[in-house]
């Protein structure tokens, strides 16, 4: 009856050790099966990709810091689908604080009287998109507030989809508009 099986192999999981009332100078090397050569080449590129998936997912946010801060320019150009021959202009400079999910903005405009303003889901190239968050009138051309966000909102926020466009009375469909992008330094 055989207990033990002997390999000559030299295998990663393999052990050698003596046994007592065994010959002088026999060694047993002992092989796990499991981790044959075959096995081997399988498991290491699934490993693999399983090390680099969870690296790839473990930080969703570009950016690290507790407070990000944000900018747009404004004007016609930026319009997608819509009357561009507006001169007005604008900036836009928000904080979003990440732990509170409140943005602090300010908007200041220069040669339109807006009929509305807001933030919508509308990427770089991309049409006006339905208004997410609603902002007030600005007063004098310049409008300073704040708003909390979902974590969707959040999500569009840092991920560089929202865009901030004002609409007049001339440009019922857009006067300008302003993609909302991290600051550089």
């Amino acid at each position: 009856m055989e207990l033990i099986r002997v390999k000559q192999h030299r295998g990663l999981f393999s052990t050698s050790t003596k046994i007592a009332g065994m010959r002088p100078g026999f060694t047993l090397r002992i092989h796990f099966s499991f981790m044959n050569k075959r096995f081997r080449l399988l498991l290491t590129p699934l490993l693999l990709s399983g090390l680099l998936m969870q690296s790839a997912c473990e930080n969703r946010d570009p950016d690290r810091r507790a407070t990000v801060d944000y900018e747009a320019t404004l004007n016609s150009a930026q319009l997608v689908g819509v009357d561009q021959s507006s001169t007005a202009t604008g900036t836009f400079t928000g904080v979003y604080n990440k732990e509170s999910k409140v943005l602090s903005y300010t908007l200041t405009l220069a040669g339109v009287t807006p009929t509305q303003v807001y933030i919508a889901q509308a990427q770089p190239g991309v049409s006006n998109g339905i208004a997410d968050i609603i902002l007030p009138n600005p007063q004098g051309g310049t409008l300073t507030g704040e708003t909390a966000l979902s974590q969707r909102q959040e999500n569009d926020l840092i991920y560089g989809n929202y865009a901030v466009i004002v609409r007049s009375a001339q440009y019922p469909n857009g006067a300008i508009r302003g993609n909302i992008q991290v600051r550089k330094y």
